[in-house]
């Protein structure tokens, strides 16, 4: 029968593409005529497109077969391949997939070559154009070279009774860091849960699949790019790009790169300090009843918070060693007593330095906002010295940097309406 024909098929992974030639098999069956070598099933093949790109298949969704069950969490979690693993493949932005017989997605790809990328240590390319790893390790692009580097695995999480995490190369941590651990790596580090309020110094990437309340105490620095779920709370130095597929609140951040905030309605960025060298893409920044937010554009945010220091030290010893002071006492032929003495050379010294910050603290020309929602009045946006507060809702916003006569002028330009305007 038909429904028998078809059963049949399923067993060996033929799920469509047959009903074309299914009524002329089924009939010859009956009539007991030979169909070895027939054709049973056929489907489209993908056409190529435009814009190729490496696609990592290792950490697509597996295939997941009638009889098989596959463990959702940890399908979403791929970061380590094994020996003789498939890794990429080149496929085309601009197209799209068709189904194959056995109900799996085809892709048009095209030869590595056509966007420079050579198989490296740890990988190799096969005779399909796809490339798979040599050894066990974490997949990662080196310049125009796709390699597998030897990575340490953790299982479970990580607590302070494991002690010391220090290492030369690459570590994955298959569960939460949990407060007070210590992890201090060379290469990249990928935590496949969440980040709480311990010391992380990275080397290289960091990826963090769950969230980040790591608190403004313990160290956290990156030294390559950051990517996170969200994050909450926390103080952080990253020397490349930031992505957050969430929000980012209450948080105190220097980027050197970019920040990317996905674009989600309900993706914000509220509370706290930002600085971005780079550029900053952002849906919403601010909450209507949320904390003050200072989003500092185009400097390094080590270099603020080091004058921002420096100036409240400064302050505390105005009353000690101001000008007014030292001049009457000067008039008076008083001498300065001991505190006034090391007030005074201490504010000489802590001014020298503000002003060294300064000289070095100019913003970068290049830097660009972009929020496609909405900017509250709570949050306040500055480049260098100037302060650019929003009055109102803006939409399709861009701060830009643009020289003139020697000055670096900052103007905010808003697009409203399909008009630029120029916004005191």
């Amino acid at each position: 029968t038909e429904s028998w024909l078809i059963q049949q098929l399923a067993l060996n992974h033929i799920r469509q593409g047959f009903e074309d030639f299914l009524p002329a098999i089924l009939e010859d069956l009956k009539q007991n005529n030979d169909v070895l070598g027939r054709l049973i099933a056929q489907t489209t093949a993908p056409e190529a497109g435009e814009k190729p790109y490496l696609h990592f298949l290792y950490q697509d969704s597996r295939y997941v077969d009638d009889d098989e069950r596959v463990d959702v969490l940890s399908n979403q979690q791929r970061n380590l391949v094994e020996k003789g693993d498939c890794i990429a493949e080149v496929r085309y932005e601009s197209a799209g997939s068709t189904q194959r017989v056995d109900g799996r997605h085809s892709y048009a790809t095209c030869h590595p070559d056509e966007i420079g990328i050579r198989p490296g240590p740890g990988t190799r390319l096969g005779k399909d154009l796809r490339f798979y790893a040599t050894r066990d390790g974490l997949p990662r692009v080196d310049g125009n070279l796709l390699c597998c580097e030897t990575a340490f695995t953790f299982e479970g999480h990580l607590t302070r009774n494991a002690g010391r995490q220090i290492l030369d190369g690459n570590l994955i941590i298959k569960g939460n860091v949990e407060a007070g651990s210590y992890i201090r790596v060379k290469g990249d580090l990928v935590v496949e849960g969440n980040l709480n309020q311990s010391t992380v110094i990275v080397g290289g990437n960091l990826k963090v699949n769950g969230g980040v309340i790591n608190g403004m105490k313990p160290l956290l620095t990156v030294g390559k790019n950051f990517e996170a779920d969200y994050i909450e709370n926390t103080s952080a130095v990253i020397k490349g790009d930031l992505k957050v597929e969430n929000s980012l609140i209450n948080v105190h951040l220097s980027i050197l790169g970019s920040l990317y905030l996905n674009q989600n309605d309900d993706s914000v960025l509220s509370g706290g300090r930002v600085a971005v060298l780079d550029q900053a893409y952002i849906r919403h920044l601010g909450m209507e009843s949320g904390h003050d937010t200072r989003l500092y554009l185009g400097i390094d945010g080590r270099k603020q918070d080091r004058l921002e220091h420096l100036n409240a030290r400064l302050q505390s010893i105005a009353k000690i060693a101001n000008a007014e002071t030292l001049r009457l006492a000067k008039e008076q032929n008083r001498k300065l007593s001991k505190r006034e003495q090391k007030a005074a050379a201490l504010a000489k010294a802590l001014d020298t330095a503000v002003r060294r910050i300064k000289t070095g603290l100019v913003p970068n020309r290049n830097a660009r906002l972009e929020v496609s929602g909405n900017w509250q009045p709570s949050a306040l946006v500055l480049i260098g010295a100037e302060r650019l507060q929003a009055d109102f809702v803006r939409t399709q916003m861009a701060v830009l940097t643009v020289k003139k006569e020697d000055t670096y002028l900052h103007p905010l330009i808003v697009a409203e309406s399909g008009k630029n305007k120029k916004a005191s």
